[in-house]
């Protein structure tokens, strides 16, 4: 080490440390790693048996309540207990209150008071029956504990889906004493719940049952869809995830493939969770795997020897009908004693079969004594359509019997009957499209059904599974739209529906607002408050182009009982949380009480959901008579939202779902997903489309799904759209890139700003989240939704916000860093405000180029040539790290410089 201290000249110091940062700076930086969605693991996971009870304890805090205090001499408090399904409850559970009492005696001194044998009680009650009353002796007690024994009986009620218990103090027998008491109920207060488990109820007509629940487990679900879903399969998806966020609240979505899902399985792991699994048996494992385990209510079978149909596409009422039907024997034995069994289409007469069939009124029957390997046989059924029919499909279904008549393949057509039939040519038996075919009942199932079937999880038994599926693409969406409509099959009990048919939507524009509406009009009916203190919530939607006027008011119509100390009772109401007017409570009212209040027009919110509130305050005449104090608020009460309509401004965020939700069936809403989505892709469309069809809650939901650019630009033209994932992997995103607010660079996930003659660019791999809004570029009229990030990570930072916390969105453009979330209009901004508010909100933007404007000569054009603008390529990106390093080691450079010229002048 001496020689080569002494053989390195102070040059030789400098090259070694210029070679180590040119290592350095070609050295790459290393990806981030993208965080996988992982469900939350529910807070009980019960495996018991019916004949293992268990024992699960659950609090008062458990359950969402808080510290409630009761004062004398009356108070009440009542809380809500909801069971998971199949849960049995036994002898031996119980509640244990956890409470606090204090008694003071009013204008005498302590040591005056004559000793109370007897203050008070708390009274228990379930579900309005008396448990338990505890006589209160002592003046001061702290977390004491009392149990009450819960009657088995009550809690297994079928007609109850909620319990309630509501806890009292009753001290009115001291009443006249002058004293402050009070009860407090704490929120360790503890059910203690002996259960068996019981198989859970499967039964369509009860959907979203038993999936959404309501109890103190968190209301989950997976959705298991093939590997590549189709357009089909994800639209039909998407439709059944917006209708459950219409029938549920906070249901937590999550999505899974069926592989994935295998391999789980494959590797020993529990699986403890309801599932959806949607698409066709060929491409989803999971379907396949259920199947095995015979466990299916609508089974599979593979296809036996080829069967193929062929008839017209359309007919007119009164037409023949005609149908081929070709049988190959692919196998290599001869099969003797098989038969063709069609099923005739409705208000359809048999003309003609040959060779020679046996008919019946719905069926007609050929037997096959024997068929040779590679053998062809050929049928031909003539039918005549009745001349009443018309605007119908016509669905005629062959199934090939074996020897045992039990079904070994089948072939459906449908055929158009229509007056106006125009199509011609014949159509193909999709036959050939699986090798599977669905059998119910002994009898296969035709394959345009759709088939929705619901089982008991074969990994836990109080987990269900709902089946979504059908033997091509159209079948699976039609299965689904049964789920995304109504919220129960009329008529349908029991494990399984076949969806034969579904109705186009009607024609649903949305309905111009009313001026005038009745609380009974936005769904609500007449509301008790009742106690000391209560307060209700009304809501409802303002257009965004209404400007509300003076003329705009409420008329409140409402009663209340008549024992109550007029002096001390009133109550509140408020517009948006402003207070707007405030009533004495009087006899004149209690019967027949209306206030006409008025609605300031700068409280209101075009575009975006309005509240009224009611906060009222009411005392007994009497504090010692145990009377219930009640105000009735009428569902008559009515809205005069009397108003100028105005040009509506430049959408932004702030108004966000608008216009998505604006049709009640979301019909008018595509989503436009990369070609290829991911599973977070798709599970993060999933999660949006239920926060939609909870804010659209129409009965009938169907918005739209694209993969990539397969819609064309005309067809694009009739919706709002929302496009999901990085610009990368959208190709939609790509073709609009220079019309959204932040565009991003060519080629690239990454943003750049410029201000004045310098650029800003992320470090790279930082993650950024964006929501972008902007006309659409195929309808003005329509809007564009671009919920985008630099990462996928920065995309599901922008999903969640979009989806949970909306009303965090405003302006065109919304960044979101983790937690951190900066609003941007730039329609208010020039490019260079623009630019400046950007780096402001995401601060790791740095300078990675100074742009050097080309000299002009005099008179020459102000275009920016080839040098005026250095184009700076994407592998020129560098961490964030490396420019202070760099000036750390030039630093260093000159420190080591300094030292050696010292050390060269000491050896002199």
């Amino acid at each position: 080490m001496k020689q080569l201290r002494q053989a390195l000249s102070p040059a030789g110091y400098v090259g070694l440390i210029c070679l180590f940062l040119a290592i350095l700076i070609a050295t790459p930086a290393l990806p981030n790693n993208t965080n996988n969605t992982v469900l939350a693991a529910p807070l009980l996971q019960t495996t018991a048996t019916p004949t293992s009870p268990a024992v699960f304890e659950i609090s008062l805090a458990d359950l969402g309540y808080e510290e409630k205090t009761l004062n004398s001499p009356y108070g009440s408090a009542e809380y809500t207990l909801r069971l998971p399904e199949g849960w049995q409850i036994r002898k031996g559970s119980s509640f244990e209150l956890d409470f606090s009492y204090t008694y003071n005696r009013l204008n005498i001194p302590e040591s005056q008071w004559e000793p109370l044998s007897l203050l008070g009680n708390i009274i228990v009650t379930v579900d309005g029956e008396t448990q338990l009353v505890f006589p209160i002796k002592e003046t001061l007690s702290e977390h004491s504990r009392s149990i009450v024994e819960l009657p088995p009986s009550l809690l297994n009620d079928p007609d109850r889906s909620s319990h309630s218990i509501q806890i009292t103090l009753d001290a009115g027998l001291i009443c006249e004493i002058p004293h402050q008491a009070r009860l407090i109920i704490h929120p360790t207060s503890l059910f203690s719940l002996v259960y068996e488990q019981l198989p859970l109820t499967i039964d369509l007509a009860r959907y979203p049952r038993p999936f959404y629940q309501r109890t103190f487990e968190p209301d989950q679900v997976r959705f298991v869809l093939p590997e590549q879903p189709t357009d089909k399969e994800l639209a039909g998806a998407v439709a059944v995830a917006a209708k459950l966020g219409d029938l549920t609240y906070n249901m937590a979505i999550s999505g899974t493939t069926g592989l994935a899902l295998a391999n789980r399985l494959d590797s020993g792991e529990a699986i403890h969770e309801h599932l959806f699994v949607i698409g066709r048996p060929d491409d989803n494992e999971i379907i396949l795997r259920l199947n095995q385990l015979g466990i299916l209510p609508v089974s599979l079978r593979k296809r036996q020897l080829s069967l193929a149909s062929e008839g017209p596409v359309a007919v007119v009422p009164g037409d023949i009908l005609t149908y081929t039907l070709t049988l190959t024997n692919t196998s290599q034995e001869t099969l003797s004693s098989l038969s063709l069994l069609d099923t005739l289409p409705a208000n359809a007469q048999v003309v003609a079969c040959n060779p020679t069939c046996s008919e019946t009124e719905k069926e007609v029957k050929w037997s096959i004594p024997s068929l040779e390997p590679k053998e062809v046989s050929q049928y031909t059924l003539a039918l005549r359509v009745s001349e009443a029919i018309t605007d119908s499909i016509a669905e005629n279904t062959v199934t090939l019997l074996d020897k045992t008549s039990r079904p070994i393949n089948l072939s459906t057509l449908t055929t158009i009957v229509s007056s106006e039939a125009s199509e011609a040519g014949s159509r193909a038996s999709i036959s050939a499209a699986s090798d599977y075919f669905f059998v119910h009942g002994g009898q296969a199932v035709p394959e345009n059904d759709g088939i929705v079937q619901e089982l008991l999880s074969p990994w836990d038994q109080t987990r269900a599974i709902l089946i979504i599926t059908g033997l091509s693409d159209e079948a699976v969406y039609k299965a689904s739209r049964a789920l995304s409509s109504e919220s129960h099959f009329p008529g349908t009990q029991g494990d399984v529906a076949l969806v034969r048919e579904m109705r186009p939507l009607p024609e649903n524009p949305p309905e111009p607002q009313a001026t005038e509406l009745t609380f009974a009009d936005l769904g609500y009916s007449d509301k008790v408050l009742e106690g000391y203190s209560q307060e209700t919530t009304y809501y409802f939607d303002i257009p965004l182009a209404w400007r509300l006027t003076n003329e705009a008011t409420l008329d409140l119509r409402f009663s209340h009982s008549q024992l109550l100390d007029y002096g001390n009772s009133f109550f509140n109401i408020l517009f948006n949380g402003n207070p707007v007017a405030t009533i004495a409570l009087n006899n004149e009212t209690s019967l027949n009480g209306t206030l006409k209040v008025k609605l300031p027009s700068d409280q209101a919110r075009p575009g975006q959901n309005n509240k009224i509130s009611i906060q009222s305050v009411m005392h007994p005449i009497d504090r010692c008579m145990n009377v219930n104090t009640w105000l009735l608020v009428s569902s008559e009460s009515l809205l005069h939202l009397n108003h100028k309509e105005q040009s509506i401004p430049s959408l932004d965020l702030d108004f966000y779902p608008y216009p998505f939700d604006q049709r009640s069936d979301l019909a008018d809403v595509l989503f436009v997903l990369p070609s290829e989505p991911l599973p977070e892709e798709w599970e993060e469309t999933l999660q949006l489309a239920a926060a939609l069809g909870d804010a659209a809650g129409g009965p009938n939901l169907a918005p739209a799904v694209s993969l990539g650019s397969s819609w064309s630009e005309t067809n694009r033209v009739d919706y709002h759209i929302i496009a999901v994932g990085r610009p990368l992997r959208n190709l939609v995103l790509q073709q609009i890139n220079e019309q959204l607010p932040q565009p991003f660079r060519r080629g690239s996930n990454e943003i750049e700003q410029r201000i004045d003659n310098v650029i800003f660019r992320l470090p790279p791999g930082l993650s950024l989240g964006l929501v972008q809004l902007l006309p659409s570029p195929w309808n003005e009229e329509r809007v564009f939704l671009a919920i985008t990030g630099t990462t996928d990570e920065g995309v599901k930072w922008a999903m969640d916000l979009v989806s949970e916390r909306y009303w965090d969105l405003n302006g065109n453009l919304t960044l979101i860093r983790e937690d951190k979330i900066s609003t941007i209009n730039t329609h208010r901004l020039t490019s260079s405000g623009q630019a400046a508010a950007m780096a402001t909100a995401v601060p790791e933007m740095t300078p990675v180029v100074t742009i050097t404007p080309t000299p002009q000569p005099s008179g020459a054009s102000a275009t920016p040539g080839p040098a005026a603008l250095e184009q700076v390529p994407a592998g020129s990106d560098r961490p964030s790290w490396l420019i202070p390093l760099v000036g750390g080691t030039v630093l260093a450079i000159v420190i080591i410089m300094a030292i050696a010229f010292w050390q060269a002048r000491r050896q002199r």
